[in-house]
């Protein structure tokens, strides 16, 4: 076998390929590499370094237990937009509080801010006392077919009228 850094394009199985291809070669992490570590956490993985792309190189990952890969890749800028949105809580009667951030409405429901998060980004639906959170500009993302959407049986129906 080669030792040619080949470049994954993500998105489809290759995302699941090369993990499996850096644990056959490697073997699963043993040990966490981040300096803030607080040895909690048992389980460890490979994390792509934030200047690097998905290659077929050990040198392009770091190994970091769970719990510092979950900071490594949401920090900054990426932590401050999940953790600094405006935020409404959905009760089970329906009634709708605004809060102005994941803080905020975890302090006042007297629930963890991962807790808000999890339900936020659609891994929990709801929390034990059986609330909803949502982002105060959040849009479904329902897709229309072509017969549902009006706009598209109009241009249809004024393209058979042209050709007939």
């Amino acid at each position: 076998m080669t030792n040619k850094s080949i470049k994954i394009e993500c998105g489809s199985n290759e995302y699941s390929n090369i993990h499996r291809w850096i644990n056959r070669h490697y073997g699963r992490p043993q040990i966490c590499e981040s300096t803030k570590c607080d040895g909690t956490s048992k389980i460890y993985q490979w994390a792509l370094k934030k200047t690097k792309e998905h290659y077929r190189d050990k040198t392009h990952y770091l190994r970091l237990c769970k719990k510092c890969h979950f900071k490594y890749d949401l920090v900054g800028e990426r932590l401050k937009k999940f953790f600094s949105k405006t935020v409404i809580k959905i009760s089970p009667n329906g009634k709708e509080t605004e809060y102005s951030s994941v803080r905020e409405a975890s302090e006042k429901n007297n629930v963890s801010k991962n807790g808000v998060w999890l339900i936020l980004i659609g891994r929990n639906k709801r929390n034990k006392y059986g609330d909803r959170y949502i982002y105060k500009d959040y849009k479904p993302n329902i897709k229309k077919s072509s017969s549902q959407d009006p706009r598209r049986l109009h241009t249809t129906f004024k393209r058979k009228q042209l050709t007939v």
